[in-house]
């Protein structure tokens, strides 16, 4: 029985990185001792980018034309974006004797919800390969092979996969399965090439940054990455800590920033304490940069929320970027049965959701708070043709 593993890599487009779906990482070693294991290059969008991609036939097209990188008698994928698993799901009816078995993120955090037949070779599996292959958890050395690639990569290096608030009413992440690295090693040290390096992709606790900021190695030409919530426990530990020479993005999902929609989206902070962290940060950090993530198309906005929004833009300081989407109802989440489907989402068998339908007076006060942001720098702006 033959055996093969594909990780998928998006090429650098307007983030100016690779972004490397590294998913076999820590099982690397086992997994060459099974079979070879590629890097596809693949287009894994992000969800503000899929929003016009899936009800673009000529662009699903296109996952036909991805060549499988070696036949073999079962083949391990990897997804991290839900193009992954589609990508698998075209690869498993172009090629009947093969079985393909998919994991990751994809699967574990359950952004999709199956609505149709899988081909009979496809295996969907929220397990990790350590317990689909019955082995320690962690019990491998993390390992990364960087494609041959000239541009700056972003990988991850994942203490906690869960999120502890876990409250957000747009958000699934409650539902993933704890994994939790509870001896890091920061193996990463050896590689050289400049590089972001994500260490968590959820809210990381007060506790964690005072553990895991200062036994980072220090390292030329990388930035270290953190999800995180901008509430007083964890300014109070940021401020606890040293961050020594490293460089630090630190990315947190503002979403609104008025108290009535942080309220609303059970969010757990107030603007207040978004200042307070937005202070610190500029005052005291400057090998931090931040990202703030706006949502836009909420049925709930005021003209209120509004004012509140201009506040806040001019209170952001130098260092701060801005990312900005729509508001997208995911399976599973609260805002899914609150909100009716403006257009619904879905790829081959796998249901992702629908854009929320709302009134015509609170879309223009969505395109009222994008041209508010748009007139600052460092903005990206994803809500283009949605709004």
């Amino acid at each position: 029985m033959t055996e093969s593993f594909i990780q998928f890599y998006t090429p650098a487009r307007h983030r100016k990185y690779i972004d490397l779906g590294n998913g076999f990482s820590d099982v690397l070693s086992y997994c060459k001792n099974r079979g070879e294991v590629h890097w596809v290059e693949h287009h894994g969008l992000i969800w503000a980018s899929t929003y016009k991609m899936i009800n673009n036939m000529m662009e699903l097209d296109k996952f036909n034309d991805v060549p499988l990188p070696e036949h073999t008698d079962i083949v391990y994928i990897s997804a991290l974006y839900t193009t992954h698993l589609y990508q698998a799901y075209v690869w498993a009816k172009q090629y009947p004797e093969i079985q393909f078995v998919v994991g990751g993120p994809v699967l574990r955090s359950n952004i999709f919800e199956l609505r149709g037949r899988l081909p009979k070779n496809l295996i969907l599996s929220t397990k990790t390969l350590e317990e689909l292959f019955e082995i320690d958890e962690f019990s491998c050395k993390w390992e990364l092979n960087i494609p041959d690639v000239d541009e700056r990569v972003v990988f991850s290096y994942t203490i906690d996969t869960s999120c502890y608030w876990g409250k957000c009413i747009y958000c699934n992440f409650s539902m993933c399965k704890d994994r939790i690295r509870q001896n890091p090693q920061y193996e990463f040290k050896g590689i050289k090439e400049p590089k972001n390096i994500r260490i968590n992709t959820s809210s990381t606790t007060p506790k964690q940054f005072k553990d895991i900021i200062p036994n980072l190695p220090v390292m030329d030409d990388t930035t270290y990455e953190f999800y995180m919530r901008f509430g007083n426990c964890e300014l109070e530990a940021l401020k606890s800590v040293d961050f020594g020479t490293n460089k630090f993005k630190l990315m947190s999902g503002i979403e609104f920033p008025s108290d009535r929609m942080l309220k609303y989206m059970n969010k757990g902070i107030t603007t207040q304490e978004i200042y307070n962290m937005l202070e610190f940060l500029e005052n005291h950090q400057s090998n931090v940069s931040i990202t703030t993530f706006i949502i836009l198309g909420w049925n709930e906005l005021t003209a209120k929320d509004i004012m509140n929004l201009q506040t806040y833009m001019d209170k952001l300081p130098n260092n701060c970027h801005i990312s900005m989407t729509r508001l997208y109802a995911r399976p599973y989440t609260k805002i899914h049965n609150i909100y009716e489907p403006y257009q619904i989402q879905q790829i081959g068998p796998f249901y992702l959701g629908f854009i929320p339908k709302i009134d015509k007076d609170k879309l223009e006060l969505s395109r009222i708070a994008r041209r508010i942001v748009n007139q600052y720098d460092n903005v990206m702006d994803y809500t283009k043709g949605l709004l």
